[in-house]
């Protein structure tokens, strides 16, 4: 048994037999996660875009994506962004990206001042690697150029800088993110567009992240064996075309990779008007394969692990 995971079955048996006793030991390991967008680009649906904030010991320390409204959202969660330890993309579509800046500009009102990691896929001829996206957004020749002084060292209370996942098929990528977490990355496809899922793991309780994607490289089942949840959108139904399931996961395939992974738990998010009116089919579909635990998200959700 690994090091991590000794560490987690200790932490549990304190936490069940002798919860009055420890009871700070088990707030200071708790971790949950806030659905703060579980929505997609449309104007319509009345959900934010994809984020989600994962908290440890009642302190925020991930956000999984930016997408539009999730700052707002993350405000109504009461969370605190100086205890932000880093920032996860998914990929650089609108509604996974367009409020980075948002965040960048609202610290600037808060007590941060650590420098700040985003972690995001590498680009290609279609879009910016997330290092080069970041300079495009506050460069001094930016779109966002009066926060500028965010890529120097010294001129603002925090640096942020981007760090990108490698695009291969071939591996996953590790990242020691504290002393007691990680961080992985898993290209993905989502047609042209560069794209990773993310997988955190807190002394062995790990959070998985698919974000947009299809199933064509059949490697999301692996990367999240066991993990205690697993996140996965579902922003088509079962008989969307061909161009959309080149960019998108079908409930059957969720269901299938879900069964593979053995996960204990499947939170379905990111609807489109095309699948939210369509969520008991959804379940229908996952029921027949996945005997876990199914959530299906709406923003300001909490779960807790």
């Amino acid at each position: 048994m690994s090091s991590r995971i000794t560490l987690r079955v200790y932490i549990v048996l304190i936490c069940v037999f002798f919860k009055q006793v420890n009871a700070s030991v088990c707030e200071q390991q708790q971790i949950q996660l806030h659905v703060l967008g579980s929505g997609g680009p449309e104007l319509d649906d009345g959900r934010a875009s994809s984020s989600y904030l994962v908290l440890q010991g009642g302190q925020a320390r991930y956000l999984l994506d930016t997408g539009s409204g999730a700052s707002l959202r993350f405000g109504e969660s009461q969370a605190e962004f100086e205890h932000l330890d880093a920032i996860f993309l998914s990929h650089l579509h609108t509604d996974h990206s367009a409020d980075l800046p948002a965040f960048v500009k609202g610290a600037f009102f808060t007590r941060r001042s650590r420098d700040l990691r985003v972690f995001g896929p590498g680009g290609n001829e279609r879009v910016p690697a997330t290092s080069e996206f970041i300079q495009r957004l506050f460069s001094e020749s930016g779109a966002f150029s009066y926060l500028s002084d965010y890529l120097v060292k010294g001129e603002e209370a925090f640096l942020v800088s981007g760090i990108d996942a490698p695009l291969s098929k071939a591996r996953e990528q590790r990242y020691q993110l504290t002393e007691n977490a990680l961080a992985f990355s898993l290209a993905t496809h989502h047609g042209p567009i560069p794209a990773v899922a993310w997988k955190l793991d807190f002394s062995g309780w790990k959070i998985v992240y698919a974000g947009d994607m299809n199933n064509k490289h059949k490697r999301l089942a692996g990367f999240a064996k066991d993990a205690d949840l697993l996140i996965v959108h579902n922003a088509i139904p079962e008989f969307a075309g061909s161009i959309a399931k080149n960019l998108h996961i079908t409930p059957s395939q969720i269901a299938q990779i879900a069964k593979e992974s053995k996960v204990k738990h499947l939170l379905i998010s990111h609807f489109m008007n095309r699948t939210q009116f369509r969520q008991q089919q959804l379940l229908k579909t996952l029921k027949a394969s996945y005997k876990g635990k199914i959530t299906v998200a709406e923003d300001l959700m909490i779960l807790s692990l």
